[in-house]
This record gives structure tokens, C-alpha cells and sequence, in this order.
């Protein structure tokens, strides 16, 4: 999650600019670097999307903990099922960040429906919409201000401070749109997809000072292709694109999987990049019937790694799908 940013004078002095971006800008979204498993995330198009009936999956994100001593976390329930072709789901985000106690929880409910053609049933278009709310709050308490330095009491922050706190809390409403093109003739060699979405689409006033601060739009689009070499073995290139007013990020993915079928596991494993020189990112995973797990690792390359020693985040999912089991590790549908 790169959604707040701040800046390490020292590693015992955090300057609180989760507060100053909070209150007063506009900051870029957090992100996952296993973006694929959350998909409802990315696009409320993907609702729905999977082999299966229905589908369960906690994500947990912690990035700069070698920094300081309350790092980024990042937390993620969803739920979704489908009813032929309309798709159902729901996903709690839960996100915390720094001193200041900066906390956001999203709670939304996603829909999407899926249309194939009727001369070609391999080729499925599908949208989606969500419709939910976010809860944002900061512990105005928990922050130190430059006032209240105090070089005489022996370097201590014991002076009153001048800055004036705004509200705790506020609540926004949360509008999402997503499309979705995808196909699924697993009998061919590649399977392409491709997907947009427009996330805060009502860019709702976000701010906890008396002035407006619009959360922003932000602009998604992933392409990908996955390349069925045979029934073992199937690789997944995609990346994703998101804009969200002068912030762009791409993040670029390669994904190998290899079903063992002496133990019937099916192994994943790959590497993404995330542009600008941010990070590097090492991605291994397991499934065995009807769960998934994967870890990841993110090692920073941006100009703060002579601070947090190229340490950056680590991401776990867990992905529960109920179906009948099926040997043969060749997808119908997309992960991203």
C-alpha cells in the first residue's frame, strides 16, 4: 500500500504528513501487489469471476515495518457467488497507517453480469457496479507537531501546539463502475482479457477540515493473456494501469503454474514490477483442493531504500473456493 506517503527524518522522528495529506490533498489509493486476488478490488466487474460457486478470500498487507513502529497495514474480506449469469458479492477493506492512526474501512456491495455471445460462447462480456461507503478517521492525539519541539526540556515535543484539529471521522459514499472482455476456450492455446474500471466515481468530499478536498477518480485498466502450454503447465502475463489525477503507476506481472500430480498441487510462482523504480516483487503460492495461499514480497528499489534497506512489504492471501474438485488446473476465467 503506497495510498499515504510520508517522509523519515529520522527513524525515531516521523514527520506527520499522513495528517497533511489526509486533511488538506488529494493522495493516491493504496494498492496490493497480489492485485489478481482481490479482484473485486480492482474492477466490480470481476465479481463473480471464478470456477466454482462460491468464493471466500482474507488478504493482509503490512509494508514498512523496518521503518517505523506503526507501519501500513492493510486488510481484506470478501465474499462473492454467482446465480448463472449475475454475479454477487461483498468485501470489507480495512486500512491503517502510521503515527496518526490514520484508518480507513470500506464496506461495499458488488454486482456484475455476464453476457456471452451467442454464436461464440467463449467470449464473455460482463459489467459491474458497486455501491458501498467509506469511514475515515485519524487520532489527532497520537500526531507531534514542530511547535511543539522544546530544545531546553532536553529535545522533548512537550509544547502546546497552535495547529488547530478538524473532525475525527467522516463518511463518504463509494460508487464504483467496471467492464470486463474475456475468453475461455481452454482447448486454445492463449485466452486473452482485458478490463476498465472507474473507482469514487461521485468524488465525494473526503477532507476532516472545514474546506473541500474531493477524493478523486481513479482510472483502471488491466490487460493480460494467459498461454495454456498443456494440462499441467500455463503461464499468466497481465499488468494493470491506474491513474488517479497526476499519479499514474503500472505494475507489470509474469505468473507460471505447475500441477504436481503426484501430490496434486498445483504450484504458482512469478515476479512483478512496479514502475518509477519502486519495487521488485516475488510472488510463490500453493493451491490443494479448494484453497489457495500465496505470499509475496516486495523489495523496494525507490530513493528510500538506503533507508529501509531495499525492505519494503509483505502480502499473504488466502483464497477458499467452493467446487467439486477438478484435476486438471486449466482456468476458465481470468485472474485479473
Amino acid at each position: 500500500m503506497r495510498g499515504i506517503s510520508y517522509i523519515s527524518i529520522k527513524k525515531s522522528l516521523i514527520i506527520p504528513l499522513v495528517l497533511l495529506m489526509t486533511l488538506s490533498s488529494n493522495a493516491q489509493d493504496f494498492h496490493l501487489s497480489q492485485y489478481e486476488a482481490s479482484p473485486m478490488l480492482i474492477n466490480p466487474a470481476m465479481t463473480g469471476m471464478f470456477k466454482g460457486d462460491y468464493r471466500a478470500t482474507l488478504h493482509y498487507r503490512s509494508q514498512w515495518a523496518s521503518i517505523i513502529s506503526n507501519p501500513f497495514r492493510s486488510t481484506a474480506l470478501s465474499f462473492d457467488t454467482k446465480f448463472k449469469d449475475i454475479k454477487a458479492g461483498v468485501y470489507l477493506l480495512n486500512t491503517s497507517a502510521g503515527s496518526g492512526k490514520y484508518n480507513t474501512t470500506n464496506f461495499v456491495l458488488s454486482g456484475a453480469y455476464d453476457y456471452q455471445l451467442a454464436n461464440s460462447p467463449h467470449n464473455h462480456f460482463t459489467g459491474g457496479l458497486q455501491l458501498g461507503g467509506i469511514m475515515k478517521s485519524i487520532n489527532f492525539n497520537s500526531l507531534t507537531f514542530e511547535d511543539q519541539y522544546d530544545p531546553a526540556g532536553g529535545g522533548t515535543f512537550s509544547n502546546p501546539t497552535g495547529e488547530i484539529a478538524g473532525a475525527t471521522s467522516t463518511f463518504l459514499p463509494e460508487v464504483n463502475l467496471g467492464f470486463m472482455y474475456y475468453y475461455t476456450n481452454t482447448n486454445k492455446r492463449i485466452n486473452p482479457f482485458l478490463g476498465a474500471s472507474v473507482m469514487h466515481v461521485t468524488e465525494p468530499n473526503e477532507t476532516l477540515l472545514n474546506s473541500t478536498s474531493k477524493l478523486p477518480m481513479r482510472f483502471n485498466i488491466h490487460p493480460g493473456v494467459k498461454v495454456n502450454i498443456n494440462s499441467k503447465f500455463q503461464f499468466l502475463m497481465h499488468g494493470i494501469l491506474m491513474k488517479q489525477e497526476n499519479i499514474t503507476e503500472i505494475m507489470f506481472s509474469w505468473m507460471g503454474y505447475y500441477y504436481m500430480e503426484s501430490k496434486d498441487v498445483f504450484a504458482s510462482y512469478g515476479i512483478t514490477r512496479r514502475t518509477n523504480d519502486d519495487a521488485v516483487i516475488a510472488h510463490i503460492g500453493l493451491k490443494y483442493k479448494q484453497l489457495e495461499y500465496r505470499l509475496s514480497y516486495d523489495l523496494n528499489t525507490s530513493n528510500l531504500q538506503s533507508v529501509s534497506n531495499s525492505r519494503g512489504g509483505f502480502e499473504l492471501s488466502v483464497i477458499f473456493i467452493s467446487s467439486k474438485v477438478n484435476p486438471t488446473p486449466i482456468r476458465s476465467c481470468p485472474d485479473l
